[in-house]
């Protein structure tokens, strides 16, 4: 915050540059960093009291998000794709509709002003990259779907191939091995 208004750091680059830091040269809340290593990215979105995911691209995952995630810092983000089904509103983070810039403004002014639920919505981010994206939990995740294949497979009549190991679905239900 800076005199009682949020403070907008922008990380990245790309064909926007000179849009980015033309505002940010007219108004001092904005500060462009461009390209940063990613250590440094994760040290800065650990400190932010949100990060800001604006898309109006349907996103088909969101990793920066998941990132921000295991930095327990909550995210404001577009309400479409990867960022809707990442997102749980008002607890990991806030939704707006795709394009609806008073909506993000109102989103930008209200997270910092709520540090109580602010605490909360870290504390559950972070409990969200727990659960759903480290290592472990994605090993687990992966071990119990390949249970449940062979488990469902051992139920299911053998396929029968034809001479060339093809399936034959003339007679799916005769093994021909």
């Amino acid at each position: 915050k800076t005199n009682g208004s949020v403070r907008l750091k922008i990380v990245g680059d790309g064909p926007l540059r000179n849009v980015v830091q033309a505002a940010a040269s007219k108004d001092d809340r904005i500060v462009w960093l461009g390209q940063r290593p990613f250590e440094e990215v994760l040290s800065i979105l650990g400190k932010a009291a949100a990060l800001v995911f604006p898309s109006v691209c349907y996103e088909t995952f969101g990793r920066t998000i998941i990132e921000s995630f295991s930095k327990g810092t909550p995210v404001i983000a577009s309400r479409h794709g990867a960022m809707a089904e990442l997102i749980e509103h008002e607890r990991t983070g806030w939704l707006f509709n795709v394009g609806d810039a008073d909506a993000l403004a109102s989103k930008l002014g209200g997270a910092p002003a709520e540090m109580a639920q602010l605490a909360r919505m870290r504390a559950a981010a972070r409990y969200e990259f727990e659960k759903k994206y480290t290592a472990s939990a994605n090993y687990e995740m992966l071990m119990r779907i390949y249970h449940e294949v062979i488990s469902s497979s051992n139920q299911r009549p053998a396929l029968r191939v034809d001479p060339n190991g093809l399936p034959d679905i003339t007679n799916p239900s005769v093994d021909n091995s």
